[in-house]
């Protein structure tokens, strides 16, 4: 059994994204590629059975080895970013949180011992201006789990 990570597609319903690597129901934005833009969407973390789950990881990488993440204060090569949030205190990030983590980093969810419990993180994708890099569906950045089940 494994977690997954969940879309809240309309109030209180969630609906599982790419569960099984394919890309076949892909988490999407939308971005304003004139100027480019900066989309921040709340994501969830939630078990399929009820075994515990601990030190669990959300990173975000590409599929095909480019570096359209970024790292450290830098958006990828590509001038798209990524970076990822996570708070004990499930609110949604300022600015100013999102000035204090790295393009590309990883972040920890809360530890899950039920399958009835969503937890939250968010996503924060930076796409570059239309002068950058010409209009492009970006495909190849995916979302990773890494976690330990406790059975």
């Amino acid at each position: 059994m494994t977690l997954d990570i969940y879309e809240e597609t309309s109030e209180g319903v969630y609906t599982a994204i790419s569960v099984d690597g394919a890309f076949t129901n892909p988490f999407t934005t939308v971005h304003h590629s004139r100027s480019g833009d900066t989309i921040i969407h709340e994501l969830f973390v939630r078990a399929d059975n009820s075994n515990s789950y601990s030190a669990i990881k959300v990173k975000a990488d590409t599929t095909d080895g480019a570096n359209d993440v970024g790292s450290g204060s830098s958006p990828g090569s590509s001038g798209w970013g990524v970076k990822l949030w996570s708070s004990t205190s499930s609110r949604e990030p300022t600015e100013e949180d999102w000035r204090k983590v790295n393009y590309g980093e990883s972040c920890y969810v809360s530890n899950l011992a039920s399958s009835s419990t969503y937890v939250p993180f968010w996503v924060r994708i930076e796409s570059p201006p239309l002068v950058q890099v010409r209009a492009q569906n970006k495909e190849n950045i995916a979302l990773y789990l890494e976690y330990i089940e406790e059975v």
